[in-house]
């Protein structure tokens, strides 16, 4: 069985979001977005724009389930998120994730989808 360590205390009402390719487990506050929590976590997150209309930050969600805020429909199709796809920018934790970055997974295939949902109101 593989265990990880959380890094810091789970904060009330937050969840924690498992990165293998980092391998840790960061703390990811009820107001916050994955990304910003992995930055702010110091975990090297592929990103950009920060606002859901790159796509730089598009990950496979391989456990759990996220609320995705607004973003452009150029940069996360209703295909990618019915294959698993999540934006990192716009990702509201809803369980404890895990959730591994790049397309380039060799193993991404293997990844079963979970929960994705959007959220039509804006968040800061």
């Amino acid at each position: 069985m593989n265990q990880h360590h959380v890094e810091s205390a789970k904060p009330t009402g937050g969840f924690t979001a498992y990165m293998p390719q980092a391998g840790r487990t960061i703390a990811v506050r009820p107001d916050q977005t994955l990304l910003a929590a992995a930055l702010a976590s110091g975990v090297d997150y592929p990103h950009r724009c920060r606002s859901g209309r790159c796509g730089a930050c598009k990950s496979r969600l391989a456990g759990g389930s996220v609320t995705l805020l607004p973003h452009t429909r150029f940069s996360l199709t209703e295909e990618e998120k019915a294959a698993g796809f999540i934006l990192a920018c716009r990702a509201v934790l809803e369980s404890d994730v895990t959730v591994k970055w790049g397309r380039g997974d060799e193993d991404a295939a293997d990844l079963p989808a979970h929960a994705v949902g959007s959220d039509s109101r804006v968040r800061p």
